[in-house]
């Protein structure tokens, strides 16, 4: 009977070893991930070599033993890992360095305690409190690290802004208290010696700078994959943000900030993922909103499909304080048109859950059915839906979205009917592509205004030129009495020369070197403009005879003769 207490007892230990191991197993892995390998070296005295540096590793030194590593983050797990440059077998995670650096005996549990020790505190005091994280307070999103990842990506001050000042962003809004110290410089130098300076905007994580977004006028990039980092805004001191803007570039939350001003500064905390948001960076977003703990997500993303697409996203994922506790998770997936594949709303239930009153897979196939089919008759245009079961259990409709807006506009409603977030998300859409494009507009509309201001100004007025009419067409206008056809009837027999005058008197003039200077002033009087109507026959003499003379009639008059076709003795 002894037996099955003692067999207990073995399981019970066994069962909290396994809880133990599998608790410092992901630990280990948050002090590979979350601790910044290279701010920790910076801050135990390592510098960084000035030009070792590229898109995605870092080179530094330790100045008192001459050591040199790269510093690099595996793309596969996310963790921070070194190499030396001098020893191949000098390599690992932060685990390595700070065992070799401490001496600690890994083998052993005091190697392990005091590890733990070391790191724990930097990511929060995990390991003592058995916390997930502890709250992060606003002056943590505040500012993070800046001396240190200012040495590292070679950030300055911000001077340069004519960049900004091309896309109309005003002083105004530069030098705003959200603004300062979140747009910032870094100078460049190309392969070929030329040398620049972009705009960057810092994207930082709720720990520290991560990457910088990059811009100038050719070039939008960042310097190092973003992972889960952010461009934010500064939270004032002592001013709640009451409202999240996010936007898909930084940019775009500038030309919103000068476009729909908040009400009072800090009001707003501004939000960019720069570009398409990643998988990493929605926890992180989620992150600052329990922090936070806004009133109002206002969705400010691009007015396109894909804007429209990461609406859905955001409301599907991401839930704010007061927002009912949700059970179905929405994501939507953007289809191919070149091969085919339609855009995808994914509803998941996670097995084991159940679904809430009114919204049973049944009760929400029909009522996706109505919404997004609604008027549509052809097969073609219309939403696809099936039910079924993911690789884990989890229940999970799948909508199919032909690739057009008033199709994605219903699935984003209905995204924001499913997901109860009608008071919590707001959907602000640009009237162009982006805000920034919607200033341009704004900026071009008051230039044309002051240019119209300008040109009334009575020292810029320009009065119409005086322009003196020749006097053969004063003449013809006298002649018929401003009839407007017959004047112009007239006036198309007469072929006029370069001064102005009748072609005949400009070529005589020619040949007689007697051309007048104006031919509106200085007409010969003599010269009529056209011969009067008459049916004589007039040789080139100018003198009327008898056709039976055997002299071939140069014109017959039967209609106005221009004066340049008659042949002057």
């Amino acid at each position: 009977m002894s037996t099955q207490p003692q067999e207990a007892q073995r399981t019970n230990r066994q069962d909290a070893y396994d809880r133990r191991v599998a608790e410092e197993r992901s630990l280990t892995d948050r002090y590979k991930s979350d601790i910044n390998l290279v701010t920790y070296l910076i801050d135990q005295g390592w510098q960084p070599i000035k030009g070792k540096h590229g898109k995605n590793w870092a080179a530094l030194e330790e100045e008192s033993t001459g050591r040199k590593i790269t510093v690099h983050r595996v793309q596969e797990t996310g963790h921070y890992a070194y190499k030396s440059f001098q020893d191949n077998r000098d390599r690992g995670t932060i685990i390595n360095m700070v065992s070799n650096k401490l001496n600690l005996d890994l083998g052993s549990r005091d190697g392990w305690k005091q590890l733990h020790a070391h790191l724990s505190p930097l990511v929060g005091n995990v390991y003592t409190s058995h916390e997930s994280i502890r709250p992060i307070g606003l002056k943590d999103i505040r500012r993070l690290d800046e001396t240190t990842t200012a040495r590292l990506l070679n950030i300055e001050p911000l001077h340069q802004r004519n960049w900004l000042y091309s896309r109309h962003i005003d002083d105004k809004t530069i030098d705003a208290p959200e603004f300062k110290g979140q747009i910032v410089q870094r100078p460049f130098e190309t392969k070929n010696g030329y040398t620049g300076i972009n705009t960057a905007f810092p994207m930082r994580n709720m720990e520290h700078i991560v990457t910088l977004n990059t811009r100038n006028a050719s070039h939008n990039m960042l310097v190092s994959p973003k992972h889960d980092s952010v461009w934010l805004s500064n939270v004032i001191p002592g001013v709640k943000p009451r409202e999240i803007v996010i936007t898909e570039n930084p940019i775009d939350a500038l030309s919103h900030y000068q476009l729909h001003p908040p009400r009072q500064a800090g009001d707003r905390l501004y939000v960019s993922t720069g570009g398409q948001p990643g998988g990493l960076q929605l926890p992180t977003l989620q992150k600052i909103i329990d922090t936070i703990k806004p009133e109002r997500f206002i969705l400010a993303n691009d007015n396109d499909f894909s804007g429209i697409r990461f609406n859905i996203q955001y409301m599907g994922s991401l839930k704010l304080p007061g927002q009912p506790d949700q059970t179905w998770q929405a994501y939507m997936t953007e289809g191919n048109q070149k091969t085919g594949n339609p855009n995808q709303l994914r509803l998941t239930l996670p097995k084991g859950v159940e679904s809430p009153p009114g919204k049973s897979p049944d009760e929400l196939t029909q009522r996706i059915v109505s919404v997004m089919n609604q008027g549509h008759l052809v097969d073609e245009t219309k939403a696809k839906v099936k039910v079924g079961k993911t690789y884990l259990g989890d229940t999970e409709i799948t909508v199919d979205i032909p690739n057009n807006r008033p199709m994605l506009i219903r699935a984003e409603n209905l995204t924001k009917e499913i997901r109860l977030t009608d008071n919590h998300f707001y959907v602000n859409r640009s009237v162009e592509k982006d805000f920034n494009d919607d200033l341009k507009v704004k900026a071009d509309k008051i230039q044309q205004e002051i240019d119209k201001i300008r040109a009334n100004r009575p020292e810029n007025r320009q009065h119409e030129p005086i322009t003196l009419q020749p006097e053969w067409l004063v003449k013809l206008q006298s002649q018929f009495k401003n009839d407007p056809a017959a004047i112009a009837n007239q006036k198309s027999t007469v072929k006029v020369g370069p001064t102005g005058l009748p072609l005949h008197q400009y070529e005589k003039g020619a040949v007689n070197n007697e051309l007048p200077k104006d031919g509106a002033k200085r007409i010969r009087k003599d010269t009529p403009a056209t011969v009067p109507q008459n049916s004589q026959t007039v040789p080139p003499s100018g003198k009327p005879v008898d056709p039976k003379e055997g002299v071939k009639p140069a014109v017959t008059t039967d209609k106005p003769v221009p004066a340049n076709r008659i042949r002057r003795s």
